[in-house]
């Protein structure tokens, strides 16, 4: 997914989370909003670097044989 893609979902998803806030839609709405902007988060750490990607390493996928 491109990054302007994600900036518009960000932007409906604040909407939702804002409208839900002010019971214009179900809370459904909401736990999405929560589960979305959690996503978001966890990437953005990622890319930090503040949260690390367990890589295997040559090693492990082809057999410890030394």
């Amino acid at each position: 997914m491109n990054e302007d893609a994600k900036h518009v979902i960000d932007g409906f998803a604040a909407g939702a989370g804002i409208a839900t806030f002010f019971d214009a839609l179900p809370h459904i709405a909401a736990i999405l909003t929560v589960v979305w902007f959690g996503l978001r988060i966890l990437e953005s750490l990622r890319n930090l670097g503040w949260i690390g990607r367990t890589a295997r390493t040559r090693h492990e996928d082809e057999g410890d044989e030394s």
